[in-house]
């Protein structure tokens, strides 16, 4: 037996291929003092193997004067760079490593503290991630099949959290997915974790990207790991100026951005447009901002006919 599938049951379809644009965003902000300030700031998204043709035919079906959440275009946030001394205090003690003498190192411009007790680590990178794991020498392949129901496993995960001050007001719990095994000559599989994600929110609008905090439970209903990335906010800034639905429409079409389409689509359809926010707080991103996005969604057709969805993810605020 040996561990080759990971199944994540909350993702997409198997069928929609990713694409990846990377584009720095030069955001003006304007503060109450009315001064401006400007920096900077580049969205890392995912890269897939995929290859979407540009010149698909786009029917745009966007109603310009409805765009969901549209009253957060001019809203930013910027992030905390490091984390605080109370947070990183709160992490070790949630997990008793207080006493525990760290394994520092610096990476590509972060400090990464590694604390280990026992079969127990504990991973803090000074942007505010940290990863737990409960037994690094666990043998997964002798781990049993997880068989609590979800609301179960929420209940216990949430009251770790809370308990232990490892999640703010703005984060909330949204979805599960499962981590299998494979024995490769039964074909028999074995849920080993069932991984609950809270994703944040900000005065219920929802936050895309890497922000999240992922709680993986085993077969004892006990946390097995932690995975934690998000960035505590600092303040609320304006934005100077956003894109028009037009521009943006226009920057889809350019394949600026992040695109979910099938990889054998040959005209797609742009049905829904609703702004959200974007933070990208993985252990190595470098930015300090929480932004406004479209997000569009619509159709992958194929000779005329619907074969899958589309998403479209690209910048609300103008370079």
């Amino acid at each position: 037996m040996k561990r080759n599938i990971i199944k994540a049951i909350a993702g997409m379809s198997a069928a929609v291929m990713l694409l990846m644009a990377v584009f720095a965003v030069q955001d003006y902000l304007r503060e109450d003092d009315e001064s401006t300030e400007a920096f900077e700031y580049e969205i890392n998204f995912p890269q897939s193997a995929g290859h979407i043709n540009p010149d698909l035919v786009t029917k745009d079906n966007l109603d310009k004067n409805d765009i969901a959440n549209s009253e957060i275009l001019d809203t930013y946030y910027i992030v905390r760079d490091e984390i605080s001394d109370t947070r990183k205090e709160d992490i070790k003690e949630a997990f008793d490593m207080e006493k525990v003498e760290a394994d520092v190192k610096t990476s590509e411009g972060l400090t990464v503290e590694c604390y280990e007790k026992g079969d127990e680590q504990l991973t803090i990178y000074s942007n505010g991630t940290y990863r737990y794991k409960m037994d690094v020498n666990k043998d997964e392949t002798q781990m049993e099949n997880v068989d609590f129901e979800e609301d179960v496993l929420v209940e216990h995960a949430e009251k770790f959290l809370e308990d232990n001050n490892l999640i703010p007001g703005d984060f909330a719990y949204s979805k599960m997915g499962e981590t299998v095994i494979e024995n490769v000559a039964t074909g028999e599989e074995t849920v080993i974790t069932k991984d609950l994600y809270f994703m944040r929110e900000i005065d219920g609008i929802e936050v895309e990207g890497t922000s999240k905090i992922v709680v993986s439970m085993n077969s004892d209903c006990e946390v097995e790991e932690i995975y934690s990335s998000y960035r505590e906010i600092e303040k609320e800034v304006n934005v100077k100026e956003n894109y028009t639905v037009d521009e943006m429409v226009n920057r889809l079409k350019a394949l600026n951005g992040t695109i979910y389409i099938n990889e054998s689509a040959d005209e797609i359809t742009l049905d829904d447009v609703e702004v959200i926010y974007y933070e990208d707080s993985a252990p190595y991103g470098d930015n300090i901002t929480i932004q406004p996005i479209y997000r569009v969604k619509g159709s992958s057709l194929k000779d005329g006919e619907e074969i899958d969805e589309y998403l479209g993810l690209t910048s609300a605020v103008r370079r």
